[in-house]
C-alpha cells in the first residue's frame, strides 16, 4: 500500500517517511511531526528547530529531531534523506541504533575526526568508519540527496541518485535506540533537511534514482 500523493518515489517496503512539505505530516510551529506510515509514529523537534516553510533547519548547537520509530534489526534496510551542507563540525545526520555498537546511518567528519580533511561524508555502521574507495565524499555548500542500503552483508551510499560506494561488513545486532535525525545527545548538525525515509529493504539502484529524481525539483 503506497502512500497517498506519493505515487512517483518507491512505496515497496517503506515504513518510515516524514516530509515537512505535507501538513499531514507536519504544521508550521508545532514541535510534533508525524509519520506518513504510522499513525503510532511520532517524532519530536528539540531545542527550537526551524522551519522555513519546506525545510527543517538545525543550528548544528542544540536542535535535532528524536522519534520513537525502533526497528530491530539491521540485515535488510535503506536509510534516505535530503541534506543541506552549510558547513559542519563532526556530526551525525539520519541514524539508526548507538553509533558505537550497533548503529548505522550518515555522519559528517570535521577533518580532525577520522584523519581526513575538508568536511566529509561518511557511514557510521556498528562503531566504524565507512570509507569507499578509500576516499570519503567532499561536500561542498548545496543540497544533497543521500541514501544508504545494507543487504547481504554490503553496505552502500548512494549521493544525488548515483552509487558512491560499497563495503562487505557482517551484519549488526538489533538496533537499541530510536531513529535520530540531526544529532541527539551529541553531535548535532548544522544545516537544513527533509524527506527521511526508511525501508525495510535494501533499494535497488534504478529505486534509489527514482526517489532521487521524483523529488529533486525541490533543490534545484
Amino acid at each position: 500500500m503506497g502512500v497517498n500523493g506519493y505515487t512517483k518515489i518507491v512505496n515497496d517496503g517503506l515504513v518510515f517517511f516524514i516530509d515537512s512539505y505535507n501538513n499531514k505530516s507536519y504544521l508550521s510551529g508545532d514541535t510534533v511531526v508525524n509519520d506518513l506510515i504510522s499513525n503510532d509514529i511520532q517524532g519530536t523537534l528539540n531545542n527550537g528547530v526551524g522551519f522555513d516553510g519546506k525545510n527543517f533547519i538545525f543550528d548544528g548547537v542544540d536542535d535535532w529531531i528524536s522519534t520513537n520509530f525502533n526497528y530491530n534489526t539491521i540485515t535488510n534496510i535503506t536509510l534516505s534523506q535530503w541534506y543541506k551542507f552549510v558547513g559542519n563540525t563532526d556530526s551525525r545526520l539520519m541514524y539508526l541504533g548507538v553509533s558505537s555498537i550497533n548503529g548505522m546511518g550518515f555522519y559528517i567528519y570535521n577533518g580532525i575526526t577520522g584523519g581526513v580533511d575538508g568536511n566529509k561524508l561518511s557511514i557510521l555502521f556498528g562503531g566504524r568508519n565507512f570509507n569507499s574507495l578509500n576516499s570519503l565524499y567532499t561536500l561542498s555548500n548545496g543540497w544533497y540527496n543521500l541514501a544508504l542500503t545494507y543487504t547481504t552483508n554490503t553496505l552502500s551510499l548512494y549521493v544525488n541518485g548515483v552509487l558512491y560506494g560499497s563495503r562487505i561488513y557482517a551484519p549488526l545486532t538489533a538496533p537499541s535506540y530510536p531513529l535520530e535525525m540531526f544529532g541527539g545527545s551529541v553531535n548535532e548538525t548544522l544545516g537544513e533537511g527533509n524527506l527521511f525515509k526508511m525501508y525495510n529493504r535494501a533499494l535497488s539502484a534504478e529505486e534509489i534514482l527514482q526517489n532521487y529524481n521524483a523529488t529533486k525539483y525541490r533543490y534545484k
